[in-house]
């Protein structure tokens, strides 16, 4: 005898399987009416997402199409509301379609009479057309968990601040938000009674309260942060003992901002993401200083496992810092033992010398991305120090000099070969020293899978193909 959960289960692959839309939903109505035992759960499948509102009203025979849309010529009857919430207890997500359904807007408000329409919904995103306090009204339930608030970004100046407070006060156990690019007035005032929040991702930088961070700092189970900064804006007084959950954040913002944010803000971070843009204040990218001060805070975040270091104003920084300049960026994250995933887009010069201590500050390093390299670069050789000390790295983007390898030099083997799959470096091999690059590489990372340069154009007679092909065919060898 199949148990409900199987059949749920079954429900579940035939909704993610292959075919068309109709033909997935033909095939569980079938599944449905096949048997008594599968009816419900083949219609909480059937129901479990929805992208409008329009096929609840299909089961309504009050409504009616008027000049293309939708709406009610008479009241519901009691049977017809017990028939739409049969059909409405079984939609767990809302997710409104990009295209306005043809639905007039007095339908919305007529069916917020009574109790909650979606009483077991748990995902909502709405676009900015079923925002308004008379809209999102039908959509509010204690249940819901996840809302993005709303989809897409829109005009600036319109103001979804009284919506979200009545998002708020109808489902104060929100755990996901995201809010796009409007205006929200009173949003610290919101976001305060939000005490089950984890996610929070405010990306709504023209008009955020002064005393917004002190709003979210309080949050006793906020763990997830993507914050887009305003300029000068923000407040940090009293924050330094706020945020007791937060483990991720993703900031962006001028780097005058980021370095006062990262300045009083001490949660047990480990995961920072920064993606830098230009200071609208200064009018101009971030300098030689502005970075250095950020870099030398992230120390005091010891915890850290992932670090990402972003932003095409890096690209801009002033072209006459010398090597010594660029490396004191960098070295403050040496200290940072615990790193396992490292992408940084700040120019570094990389030797042999500096490879060592690169690759013997991580010993816990499963990724590495150095995207852009200044002066000299360090010999294909140097990369046997990343296979010593790092024994859990995967993937590895470090520019190498490529025209020196040598075909003869034997790397120093590590006890067990070691995991890394894909190698990229700046730049292309010449068809001549490719075999070379092929041996070394294979001589010091033997499961190596992919190899490329990250800049090289797409097509032509690439010798990164040669190198592929060279590991390849030594792999299919040793596997005969």
């Amino acid at each position: 005898m199949l148990y409900d959960d199987i059949i749920r289960l079954i429900c579940a692959e035939i909704l993610d399987g292959p075919g068309d839309y109709l033909a997935i939903q033909s095939n569980l109505l079938s599944l449905g009416l096949a048997s008594r035992m599968f009816l419900n759960p083949a219609l909480d499948a059937l129901w479990n997402r929805l992208e409008s509102i329009e096929p609840l009203l299909l089961v309504l025979p009050e409504t009616a199409l008027v000049n293309g849309k939708k709406m009610f010529l008479r009241p519901i009857a009691p049977s017809s509301w017990v028939r739409l919430h049969f059909y409405t207890s079984r939609v767990r997500e809302f997710c409104s379609d990009w295209e306005l359904p043809a639905v007039h807007d007095s339908v919305y408000a007529y069916l917020c009479q009574g109790r909650p329409i979606f009483p077991k919904l748990r995902t909502l995103e709405l676009h900015h057309h079923l925002c308004t306090s008379d809209s999102v009204t039908l959509f509010l339930t204690p249940s819901l968990r996840v809302v993005s608030w709303p989809m897409e970004e829109g005009d600036a100046s319109s103001d979804l601040g009284p919506s979200l407070a009545v998002l708020v006060s109808k489902s104060p156990r929100l755990r996901s938000l995201t809010l796009t690019e409007y205006t929200y007035s009173g949003l610290s005032l919101s976001l305060r009674r939000l005490c089950a929040l984890e996610y929070l991702s405010a990306r709504c930088p023209y008009d955020l309260e002064v005393n917004f961070v002190q709003a979210i700092a309080v949050l006793p189970k906020l763990t997830n942060l993507d914050l887009t900064l305003p300029a000068g804006v923000l407040d940090y007084t009293g924050v330094e003992s706020g945020f007791p959950s937060l483990t991720k954040i993703v900031l962006r913002g001028s780097s005058s901002d980021t370095r006062r944010f990262l300045a009083v803000a001490r949660p047990p971070l480990q995961a920072l993401f920064i993606d830098w843009t230009f200071d609208p204040v200064m009018d101009q990218s971030p300098g030689q200083a502005d970075i250095a001060a950020i870099t030398h805070l992230l120390p005091s975040f010891p915890f850290l496992r992932e670090l990402l270091i972003d932003g095409e104003a890096l690209l801009l920084l002033p072209t006459d810092l010398d090597e010594l300049q660029l490396w004191s960026i960098f070295e403050p994250l040496l200290e940072l033992k615990r790193l396992e995933y490292l992408f940084y887009q700040i120019p570094l010069p990389v030797s042999d010398q500096k490879t060592v201590r690169i690759a013997s500050a991580f010993p816990h390093l499963k990724g590495l991305c150095l995207y852009h390299s200044a002066g000299g670069l360090s010999s294909l050789e140097s990369l046997a120090h990343f296979a010593r000390h790092c024994p859990d790295l995967k993937t590895l983007r470090y520019p190498i000099e490529l025209q020196t390898a040598n075909p003869s030099t034997m790397f120093p083997r590590t006890l067990s070969p070691h995991p890394l799959h894909t190698f990229e470096t700046k730049g292309e091999p010449s068809v001549m020293n490719a075999p070379a690059i092929a041996l070394g590489l294979y001589q010091i990372f033997p499961n190596l899978v992919v190899v490329g340069g990250w800049d090289v154009a797409i097509g032509g007679n690439s010798s990164w193909r040669l190198v592929n092909e060279i590991l390849r065919n030594r792999n299919r060898h040793l596997e005969k």
